[in-house]
């Protein structure tokens, strides 16, 4: 046990390097300013506060980032609507809270939910496409989100060209009031996000089953690409233009990293 702990500890150094960087940061700045940290903990100071929002909104895109790597970085899938799958958390979020006015946990459990039937729905679809189709499918999801999202009918929820406006925000993390709390939370939420990403046994599953198929496509490129060279020496014995037996090894040898190179990368 204390072997597993050492071990998750020495994979996460830079992750939580990093975490005790970002807490210290907003502190780091107010004394810059001429904030006490009492004033920094208290949410008064222009520059550390400039610094907590900024830290917010880029912890937020953080994790959006990491999980379009998930899909183009893992499974090379590139998906032009990927952003879809982020407004429409981001909607039911704020309309849970404004329209429906749940609590807090009822709009993570209902983001959730939300979450998992529209996944539900597109891998009926989407696993079927490879490539550039899978690409335009996508790309047509979003579209059709944004046209739903615009349509008249649904302009008391979502707000039409308008957006989505006067949302209430839970009063422990406005960012108006609490905005050093709410920055902590968000790292908090990105750092845990990140290890379990790291040590996630799915994900290294997947990355084992996509380097196995490429594998085998590197070692059949391997076998054919000398067939193809001794077929290339037999048919220039008769133009009188005969390869070397060294020349047949070296291209031999200099094609396999290079196919190692294309596929595995």
């Amino acid at each position: 046990m204390m072997k597993n702990n050492v071990s998750f500890f020495r994979k996460n150094y830079g992750i939580f390097i990093f975490l005790l960087v970002m807490l210290l940061l907003p502190f780091v700045f107010g004394l810059f300013e001429g904030s006490s940290i009492g004033m920094v903990w208290r949410n008064e100071g222009s520059t550390s506060r400039f610094i907590q929002g900024l830290g917010i909104e880029i912890f937020i895109l953080a994790l959006f980032a990491l999980s379009y790597d998930i899909l183009f970085g893992i499974t090379g899938l590139l998906s032009f609507g990927h952003s879809m799958f982020y407004a429409v958390a981001a909607y039911a979020t704020g309309i849970a809270l404004k329209t429906l006015s749940f609590p807090l946990w009822a709009v993570i459990l209902l983001v959730c939910a939300t979450a998992i039937l529209q996944a539900l729905l597109f891998s009926v679809v989407l696993p079927r496409v490879k490539g550039i189709i899978f690409t335009l499918v996508s790309l047509g999801f979003a579209s059709m989100f944004h046209i739903i999202v615009r349509s008249s009918d649904l302009i008391r929820l979502t707000g039409a060209d308008v957006g989505l406006q006067g949302v209430i925000v839970p009063a422990f993390i406005n960012p108006a009031s609490q905005r050093l709390r709410f920055f902590v939370m968000a790292l908090l939420l990105l750092v845990v996000v990140t290890s379990f990403i790291n040590d996630s046994l799915i994900l290294q599953r997947v990355v084992s089953a996509l380097l196995f198929e490429k594998t085998k496509i590197v070692q059949k490129c391997l076998v054919i690409t000398p067939r193809i060279i001794s077929s290339l020496s037999c048919s220039s014995h008769h133009s009188r233009l005969q390869l070397p037996a060294s020349y047949m090894r070296f291209t031999s040898q200099l094609s396999a990293p290079v196919l190692q190179i294309l596929v595995l990368r």
